[in-house]
């Protein structure tokens, strides 16, 4: 059976996948990779406002890009109210405390 991921194991990827994120944002065409990606993604900026948001997102949650881009919604894809989402707190440098 394999082990469950720790928080700390967790926050690890997030933080080596936050890392690859920024290092794509450098390229020219980093909106075309978010877009083309097969991997449900979205993008938030340090005000928490959602910035890119790709189809295979929008085919996971329902939920139409056009709607998200722009505003602080990426909870509605995650929780019946609003609160933060993983990406929210580690734009916020949040600790497990």
């Amino acid at each position: 059976m394999a082990k469950k991921p720790t928080y700390d194991d967790l926050a690890q990827q997030v933080a080596d996948l936050t890392k690859q994120v920024a290092e794509l944002k450098q390229l020219p065409d980093y909106p075309q990779i978010v877009r083309g990606s097969p991997i449900p993604t979205f993008v938030i900026d340090s005000n928490h406002i959602i910035t890119h948001c790709n189809k295979a997102f929008e085919n996971l949650t329902g939920i139409a890009a056009h709607d998200l881009i722009g505003t602080r919604k990426q909870w509605l894809a995650f929780y019946p109210a609003q609160r933060p989402v993983m990406a929210d707190l580690i734009v916020d440098n949040a600790s497990e405390e």
